[in-house]
This record gives C-alpha cells, structure tokens and sequence, in this order.
C-alpha cells in the first residue's frame, strides 16, 4: 500500500509540474540483489534521502537502479548511490547516518573521502562523520568481528538462485570441477578473462597451489567480494566439495561494523516449510558464531523482509529458544 501511493504522488509531480519536463536520466547497474536491499534500506529510507536532498526519482528494477530528474541533480544522486554502493561490496551496512555523510561529500566534490568509512573505523556520530577506535578493547571488538566469517549451508531448499561458480586450479583438479558442476574451470585462461574485464560469476574457488597467481587480481575481485578464502572454504584441494557446496546454495555471512548481518533465506515463491528451515539454520549459525569477545545482549533485534518491503521485527529475545526446539525436532 506504501508503495502504491508513493508512485501515485510521483505520477501527480510529473503531470503538475514543469521541472520535469524534458527530464533526464541515468541507469546504474548492480551485481547482486543484495546490494539493492541494502541501498533502499527498510521502507526505502536511504534513498528517500537521497531523492529529498537532489529532488530526483530513484527506481530500482532488477539489476537497474534508474535515477530520474534534472541532469545536474540526477548526476549528483547518482554519484552519492554509487558511493553508497562502495560501501555496501565492503561488507558496510548504511545507516542514516553515514547516508547523510555521503551525500555532504557529494555536494562538497569529496565523495572519494567516502574510504574513510573503511578500515578500522568503529562507528559514525550523530553528524556522520566516522570514528576510530582508540581503547584496547574496541580495537579488540572489531577485530573479532572481522575474524568471524561464517558459512553455512543455508538450507533444504537453497536461497532459489542459480549460482555461477568458476574454479581457477591446476592439472586434474581443472577435469575434478568440469566433472563436480563447475560452470568455468581452467588457470591462466580464467585469470586472463578476468583480467579483461571478465566477472560473469558468483563463485570463485581455487586450489592453494594456484593462489599465487591470483594476486594481481586483488584489486579486481576483494572490492567484488570474489576473491577465494580459505575460511569460507574456497580455498582447498577438495574441489569437489566446494563446487557441490557452492551450487546448492551455501551462504557466507560477517557482521559488519555495526554489527548488523543481511542474509538472503529465499524467494517468495517457497514453501513456508522450506523458508522456515532456511530461516532456522541461518538464526543457529548467528548463535553459534557469537564471538568470545562479545559481551551482554548478543542478538539485539531480527527482522525479515522481503527485497523491497517493509521489516516485520522479531522477539530476538526468545529466538534462541525457538532455534534449540525446532533443531531438536
């Protein structure tokens, strides 16, 4: 219903005003679903900021985001969505606060300072700009925040989602990931398609003995979030396992700084059983890999969500309850 009034108010502008008469517009592209669900924020409240602030209409279709209004306006918006963006392929969760951060160096020409909001930065103020560190103790929290990548099968039914995996290995492990499903397998023959620009996946595993090479490519897959990892299993020999596991759906998760997680569970069109193991297994997965570090509350809230709807909020309070009864089922 929000939504539906929302475009109604948005048809009634463009027929009753003139300054959107010869309107222009940019289209931006995104990789993953996942980085749009982050950037609109619960009930679009990211980018209602960014359209009050340059007067535009930001409307996101599949892997489009369209940015509607003046050029001038238009191209300021778009700059501040693909700062914001950034932000999201680093492991980041935006915040009004740090939206606002970005749309301050926007309109000042220094969005490239939008890095700051990386490395060992703990948190933003209330004027968004960011903080770091500086007792012992909250270097320690960040840094068991950033060690604690979990993966984790995300369930019976998968996230609904055909994932593309490519595998960079030498000798027989290239004929092991052809014969175990992998999309892509081969050694200086991927890497050079990567290199040109190459990036048509979701999944890249490689064997250790083949890491070396993958070095030059740092700079291309780390912001994408591709490069291989030996903690989330797609550094190993046992590429068989690996590819199986990547195609039937497994899910890496990291809080952020702020320590929120988003994670995909699955599609509308499931069965409520199969969202509701999926579901399960993610919340067990969270309680397991609660950091020794942590310290009071541990799950302060859960909501869920679909990709452009509104939260609906959990008892984060009895959810460990709920997990243990329906795994001992």
């Amino acid at each position: 219903m929000t939504k539906k009034v929302r475009c109604a108010i948005i048809e009634l502008n463009f027929e009753a005003s003139d300054r959107w008469v010869g309107m222009f517009e940019q289209k931006i592209n995104i990789d993953r679903m996942e980085q749009a669900v982050a950037l609109f924020g619960s009930f679009d409240e990211n980018i209602k900021l960014i359209e009050n602030e340059y007067h535009v209409v930001v409307v996101g279709r599949g892997s489009e985001i369209k940015v509607s209004g003046e050029p001038e306006d238009v191209a300021k918006a778009a700059r501040a969505i693909e700062s914001l963006l950034s932000l999201i392929n680093r492991g980041e969760a935006l915040s009004e606060q740090n939206v606002r951060y970005c749309i301050s160096l926007v309109n000042e020409g220094t969005e490239q300072k939008i890095e700051t909001l990386a490395g060992d930065c703990i948190c933003i103020t209330s004027k968004g700009k960011p903080v770091k560190p500086k007792t012992l103790g909250q270097k320690k929290y960040i840094d068991s925040i950033r060690k604690n990548t979990v993966v984790f099968g995300i369930g019976p039914a998968g996230t609904g989602k055909t994932v593309r995996v490519v595998v960079i290995a030498k000798g027989d492990k290239v004929k092991e990931a052809q014969e175990a499903g992998a999309d892509f397998a081969g050694t200086e023959d991927i890497i050079e398609k990567i290199q040109g620009g190459w990036l048509e996946f979701d999944t890249l595993i490689a064997t250790p003995d083949a890491m070396g090479m993958l070095g030059k490519l740092g700079k291309v897959l780390g912001p994408k979030g591709l490069m291989p990892n030996p903690k989330t299993g797609t550094v190993t020999f046992d590429i068989k396992k690996a590819v199986t596991d990547a195609k039937a759906g497994k899910v890496e998760f990291r809080a952020d700084k702020q320590g929120m997680i988003h994670v995909p569970i699955g599609k509308m069109s499931f069965s409520v059983e199969d969202l509701e193991k999926n579901f399960f297994n993610l919340a067990e997965a969270v309680i397991k890999a609660k950091p020794s570090a942590a310290k009071g509350t541990y799950l302060k809230s859960v909501y869920l969500a679909t990709t452009m709807g509104p939260g609906i909020q959990l008892d984060a309070k009895n959810l460990p309850a709920e997990v243990k009864d329906f795994v001992s089922k």
